[in-house]
């Protein structure tokens, strides 16, 4: 019963040649007729004898090497606060620091007191 009706469905009407000629025009048509050709497509076969050669595998000892010591920064990276690395210390008070950087913030700034708006008097 099925298959009856598939079949029925790919013989309706737009699913036959006339339905992918206007899609294969515009793959092929007009619009590349003017069009340049991709680089390289006039260019010679390219020749397997021409590759570089397969590099050498590193000694074993260097492989383990440099995979302990990813781990060892991947582990380092995962503990930001890490009591091996102690932060730079603080200056100590009272000493001379650069005079181009202020110690402090600076203020607020003062500003004039705003002048007094009338309230008993109404605007003509």
């Amino acid at each position: 019963m099925l298959l009856p009706t598939l079949l029925c469905a790919a013989c309706s009407a737009g699913q036959g040649p006339e339905s992918i000629g206007p899609v294969w025009s515009r793959v092929t048509g007009p619009a590349f007729e003017g069009r340049e050709a991709p680089p390289g497509a006039d260019g010679a076969f390219p020749n397997l004898g021409t590759i570089p050669a397969r590099p050498t595998v590193p000694d074993p000892a260097v492989r383990d090497a440099l995979t302990a010591a990813l781990a060892a920064e991947r582990q380092r990276s995962r503990n930001p606060l890490d009591p091996e690395r102690q932060p730079e210390p603080m200056r100590p008070a009272g000493t001379p620091g650069d005079a181009a950087m202020p110690m402090r913030p600076p203020g607020p700034v003062a500003l004039p007191a705003a002048p007094r708006v009338p309230w008993e008097e109404a605007p003509i």
